[in-house]
């Protein structure tokens, strides 16, 4: 007797498939709730003790900042004891960035003096204690940017493990310096040209070095463009200036993340696209980035990770390698009116494609007021920066936050978590 086997198949359709996200969000966290203002803030993960370190500005009074912190639990993201002061000086301190030393474990945080533009270093322990005296660099010049309330920043720093260094970018013209881990100072980087805002990187797969900046030097449109440079670990240039783009309108503010899955850099920024009647200020922004590998080739087109909410501006990015995909966010408002604006983001697998769409992070509420023409009296969430737990592979986003109070003098600083969890989206077939 033959017999007849039948069975069914069901086939995920690879054309329709995407492998989605979805994210998860912890519960909001008040890092520092200190009477005054606390803002413009940075991040670093330290992976043997779990903790990470938040760095910002406390002002003192107008255009008058010290460097403050305080370390935090990897887990829950609760503060560990009360801030402390890492830098102070008579004429003020802004624009604070800071690295984990996997070797030594401490940190370093880097800043610029105000009035002479001075760039400053300062290790800091493991206990989130200053370490030894703060370093000179050299200067850092440019714009943060037209108000306090809107700054990129001036100086960026990044860790290399394998030559146990720093690299720091600085700005006006852009150049670099090489830091041993006791902060003197190594290399100079010679300048590459006209330019600001400096975002910094290392490949450990490369042991070369990616900084990005505003261009002016090489730009076709008369606004700043996107550029970045390769260097060797000795601060060597490789290679030829990368033009990242050059459009009709400036773009500013990069960031940049290292993925070491792929030895690739995925760079960020916020692009200025035109105008829109009846908001002030009227211009409309989208955040975008580029793949480029650590041979200082691009891979593949610009991304466009948020061109809907017409306006996006200073962006942060970084990469987790347990979930394999970056968390790009921002500070946007989907009308345009930066008096409203919220913290968003959105997940990128490694090939640049969307592993989510763009997504609420914080949203403080609307008090409905249009006052003022400053982004100081307006933004009600700003600035947000991300670093990962590389044990956990969540990310940990910090920002600056004012509510609805819309007073420069009352700022704090908080942060949440954010969860990749997959949800692959497909059609099925019966065969």
């Amino acid at each position: 007797m033959r017999r007849t086997y039948f069975f069914i198949a069901f086939v995920m359709v690879t054309g329709m498939f995407h492998a989605g996200f979805a994210q998860e969000l912890g519960n909001p966290i008040i890092i520092t709730g200190a009477a005054g203002g606390q803002q413009f803030p940075d991040v670093a993960y330290n992976s043997r003790d779990n903790t990470f370190l938040v760095v910002w500005e406390d002002v003192l009074a107008e255009n008058f900042y010290e460097i403050h912190g305080v370390l935090v639990n990897g887990e829950s993201g609760q503060p560990l004891g009360e801030p402390t002061v890492f830098m102070a000086a008579n004429i003020g301190i802004d624009a604070p960035e800071i690295a984990y030393n996997s070797r030594d474990n401490e940190f370093v945080v880097v800043a610029r003096r105000r009035g002479n533009d001075m760039a400053l270093a300062r290790r800091i322990s493991a206990q989130g204690r200053p370490v030894g005296e703060i370093v000179e660099l050299g200067p850092s010049y440019g714009p943060t940017f037209f108000d306090s309330a809107s700054r990129a920043r001036v100086v960026s720093v990044v860790y290399n493990q394998t030559e146990n260094q720093y690299f720091v970018g600085l700005g006006e013209p852009m150049t670099g310096q090489i830091l041993f881990a006791d902060l003197s100072l190594d290399l100079p980087v010679d300048q590459i040209g006209a330019g600001t805002n400096p975002a910094v990187a290392w490949s450990s797969v490369s042991n070369v070095y990616l900084m990005a900046w505003e261009d002016r030097v090489v730009r076709n449109t008369g606004s700043e463009n996107l550029s970045a440079q390769l260097f060797t670990n000795t601060g060597i240039f490789i290679g030829d200036t990368i033009l990242l783009r050059d459009q009709d309108f400036a773009e500013e503010s990069p960031r940049v993340a290292y993925n070491p899955d792929d030895d690739q850099f995925l760079v960020v920024w916020d692009e200025r696209i035109g105008f829109s009647e009846g908001l002030d200020p009227m211009t409309l922004t989208d955040t975008i980035g580029q793949i480029v590998s650590a041979d200082g080739s691009l891979v593949g087109s610009p991304i466009p990770i948020e061109a809907g909410t017409a306006y996006t501006l200073r962006q942060d990015v970084d990469y987790s390698s347990p979930a394999g995909l970056y968390l790009v966010v921002w500070k946007g408002d989907e009308s345009g009116d930066f008096a409203f604006a919220d913290i968003f983001g959105r997940l990128i697998n490694r090939d640049g494609s969307f592993a989510s769409d763009a997504f609420l992070i914080y949203d403080a509420g609307d008090d409905n007021t249009d006052e003022g023409t400053s982004e100081q009296y307006y933004d009600e969430s700003k600035l947000p920066v991300v670093a990962v737990n590389t044990n956990t592979g969540a990310f940990f986003v910090v920002w600056e936050e004012a509510g609805t109070t819309r007073n420069p003098d009352d700022r704090d600083i908080m942060a949440r978590f954010v969860a990749a969890q997959p949800s692959p989206v497909g059609e099925w077939m019966i065969l």
